[in-house]
């Protein structure tokens, strides 16, 4: 069976991972993305769970043709911002009660980010997701702001909104 770790939460009533590892179920937990928060992760850890699924539902040939057809992509794209300006990023994930911004920050994401010609701005915090003072942002000006929207995260737009107001100077802003 493969599911998400979060899924085994025991005090929401399910099965707790031990629970199931005890009944003789075979796990799979995920190595990619936000799997378990660690900073350092590549589009080489999403591809690997690419092919850990195609293994597991038999299906390898299909894993590595996705594969192929994202490293194609990922080719062109890499060629068609060859010689421009790097451009400075961030990824605005989630604006807490206070105002308090949280941002995408070392991980796969900036591994995206490089692969499209630019950089990520908040690439030097230690975790994945990262809260930020609305000071510290300030100080880092952002060419190209990508929003994420998610099932409770507030909207896009909400989000938008609130960067371009709180940070007017910033050339994201203009």
């Amino acid at each position: 069976i493969a599911f998400p770790g979060y899924v085994y939460d025991a005090s929401q009533g399910r099965a707790s991972r031990e629970e199931w590892e005890q009944a003789g179920t075979v796990l799979y937990e995920s190595n990619a993305d936000c799997a378990d928060g660690r900073a350092n992760r590549t589009l080489e850890d999403s591809f690997q769970q690419i092919r850990d699924i195609g293994l597991i539902f038999n299906v390898p040939e299909r894993a590595e043709a996705l594969i192929a057809q994202m490293n194609e992509t990922l080719a062109l794209v890499e060629k068609q911002v060859a010689g421009r300006p790097t451009l400075k990023a961030a990824i605005l994930d989630y604006i807490d009660e206070n105002g308090v911004p949280s941002f995408y920050a070392a991980g796969i994401y900036t591994d995206l980010i490089a692969r499209a010609g630019g950089e990520n701005v908040f690439a030097d915090q230690p975790e994945q997701y990262a809260t930020i003072s609305p000071e510290v942002v300030a100080t880092r000006p952002v060419d190209l702001l990508f929003v994420m929207e998610w099932a409770g995260g507030g909207t896009a737009e909400e989000k938008a909104e609130y960067y371009f107001k709180t940070f007017p100077n910033a050339p994201a802003s203009q």
